[in-house]
């Protein structure tokens, strides 16, 4: 069905997101491991920010599928997607 197919490009997209976010967590192995006493590092403000990464990409990936419903044509609705997204961004 239809909303089959669209929560299956959504899902899709949260993947991507979600797997780019991982490698990042290097990072804060690293940090933890390298702070003066061992493990010196606030872990509610990283999940915080992690889940925040998280829903900020849900959300736009929500605005990217929305603006490829409405044009048919890929470079148009990447432009809209970009533009809805910049004034998601600023407005909030």
């Amino acid at each position: 069905t239809t909303i089959q197919l669209v929560l299956g490009k959504y899902f899709g997209a949260l993947f991507l997101i979600l797997l780019a976010l991982l490698p990042t967590l290097l990072y804060v192995v690293a940090i933890w491991y390298l702070g003066a006493p061992e493990g010196n590092l606030d872990s509610g403000v990283i999940i915080g920010s992690y889940f925040g990464l998280l829903f900020l990409g849900a959300c736009y990936a929500a605005i990217g599928i929305f603006a490829s419903m409405l044009s048919p044509n890929q470079i148009v609705s990447f432009i809209l997607a970009v533009f809805l997204c910049f004034i998601a961004y600023f407005a909030f």
